[in-house]
């Protein structure tokens, strides 16, 4: 896996990004990362860009001390920054805490996917 650091919505945030076709990113569950949907993100890539995202306090993203940087408005602002940053509209997929994450980031900016 090649992860890269970005600075997506004020976080320094850890994503990996694989194969081509159309673009879908990609969020863990709690306590989750980019390794937990390792085996997922492997299959999806055979037919889709996937950019895999670890949100706020996850895998290889920042852990700020302070509790106010674990709100959901922080992970909406990482995915938000993280489509931004794609060519084009994005698929978003989920699990638990990272399903909750995508459903406010569309309802929030359904432009981006």
């Amino acid at each position: 896996m090649a992860f890269e650091l970005i600075e997506a919505g004020g976080v320094r945030t850890s994503v990996n990004r694989q194969g081509s076709g159309s673009s879908l990113i990609l969020l863990h569950g709690f306590t989750g990362s980019i390794r937990s949907m390792a085996a997922l993100a492997d299959r999806l890539a055979q037919r889709h860009t996937v950019v895999s995202v670890d949100l706020v306090g996850h895998g290889g993203s920042a852990k700020p001390p302070q509790p106010s940087a674990y709100d959901m408005s922080v992970a909406v602002g990482q995915v938000l920054a993280v489509a931004s940053m794609l060519d084009r509209p994005a698929h978003l997929v989920g699990y638990s805490m990272g399903g909750r994450v995508a459903l406010s980031a569309f309802a929030l900016d359904s432009g981006h996917f």
